[in-house]
């Protein structure tokens, strides 16, 4: 196909599967931790059953789109830094459209990944605790939100990768990008 390739998203997903692994590890665990936390706090102040948003129970799943969508966005797009990479991913078979769609799907599928391990873990610990009780709708959104929050941060880190050279300005151009328009409302 010209504008997509299975075989080369795979090969995406591959190069960025240590990232990956470390993503769905620490925001599984550190979804498991914070709903552990709030059912022993709940526990221990309440007698009732406690109503919660899916971001009071799992706040650190928003890691997603800060940390692991950028970084694996620039492994895999760090060819556009190296100058015989460069060459050699150029001269594949595949149009740029079509290493650009199948990459930043593989990223995606990362993402949704690491972001349903975390969504997971959180809604499995409320719906075996006897105290805490989920909002299903806030559920949903957040999850729906860090999906299109790590579309954005990826579409900013390939904007910047392509204006800059280096990792360095590349994060940095990245972040400029992102946070000034917000510090300048």
């Amino acid at each position: 196909n010209k504008f997509f390739s299975r075989r080369l998203m795979g090969e995406a997903m591959r190069q960025v599967k240590l990232p990956g692994i470390i993503g769905v590890l620490l925001v599984s665990g550190i979804a498991f931790f914070s709903a552990i936390i709030k059912l022993f706090e709940v526990r221990e102040n309440y007698s009732a059953m406690v109503l919660y948003n899916f971001m009071d129970l799992n706040p650190y799943i928003m890691l997603v789109m800060y940390i692991f969508a950028p970084l694996m966005v620039m492994m895999l797009f760090g060819f556009m830094n190296r100058r015989k990479a460069s060459d050699f991913y150029h001269s594949l078979a595949y149009s740029r459209l079509c290493m650009y769609i199948s990459f930043l799907m593989a990223v995606i599928v990362w993402c949704v990944i690491i972001v349903a391990s975390g969504s997971l873990v959180t809604v499995g610990i409320t719906v075996f605790s006897h105290n805490i009780r989920l909002n299903a709708g806030t559920a949903v959104l957040t999850v729906l939100s860090a999906i299109a929050g790590c579309v954005l941060t990826m579409s900013v880190t390939v904007l910047a990768m392509t204006l800059t050279g280096t990792y360095l300005t590349n994060v940095i151009t990245a972040f400029l990008i992102l946070f000034v328009p917000r510090g300048i409302m």
